[in-house]
């Protein structure tokens, strides 16, 4: 998406390739992570290295950009994602801070699933 910063976009790139060493690659060296949906806080490359094993680990995961605002230097990113999850597909809404051309903060929202029932 071209409203997005590079490293931003490199971010979902290597999500949807689920490329651990690219994801990890774009986050400050004390990034902190806030994943809701795991109820997981994590700080630093190392942290972060085990949290991106756990979360790309078989789930297949997609995610295709809905919608981006730009907010106070920091970047709110509306997604739909799918794979093998029991919610999927689902909106989740990624808070971007960045520093110094890396990721510094990343605190991931689940918003709801858009499973159809029947």
């Amino acid at each position: 998406m071209s409203d997005l910063p590079h490293i931003i976009s490199e971010y979902f790139l290597h999500k949807n390739n689920h490329n651990k060493e690219g994801l990890l690659s774009v986050f400050s060296d004390d990034a902190l992570v806030i994943d809701r949906g795991e109820s997981k806080e994590v700080r630093g490359k190392e942290q972060i290295a085990a949290w991106i094993d756990k979360s790309l680990s078989g789930l297949n995961l997609d995610t295709e950009i809905s919608h981006v605002t730009e907010k106070d230097e920091s970047w709110v990113i509306e997604t739909i994602v799918s794979g093998d999850f029991s919610a999927s597909p689902a909106k989740f809404v990624y808070y971007v801070a960045l520093a110094e051309d890396k990721i510094s903060s990343l605190d991931i929202e689940f918003a709801g699933s858009l499973k159809k029932t029947s």
